[in-house]
């Protein structure tokens, strides 16, 4: 688990994007936001609402279940670190 300076153990994974690490505020963000499509995408009926609906079911079924487990391993990445020690 990865320390502050002042030893205290960060609570939020560590993100960089494009070589450039996020802070914990920017981290806490991005964890956030994926945490929340991700119960979005397990949420049948609010993907029904926002009228995605046919995402599941249809033709692009398939592509939604692959993105949906795509979104499940960064999540599972974005709490790795809690676990880790």
């Amino acid at each position: 688990m990865a320390r502050l300076g002042d030893n205290r153990l960060a609570v939020e994974p560590t993100i960089t994007i494009n070589g450039t690490t996020l802070d914990e505020a920017q981290a806490r963000v991005v964890r956030t936001a994926c945490e929340d499509f991700l119960m979005w995408l397990e949420d049948e009926e609010a993907a029904g609402a926002s009228g995605f609906s046919n995402l599941t079911k249809g033709p692009l079924a398939e592509t939604f279940q692959q993105y949906h487990e795509r979104m499940r391993e960064i999540a599972d990445l974005l709490h790795a670190h809690i676990h880790a020690e």
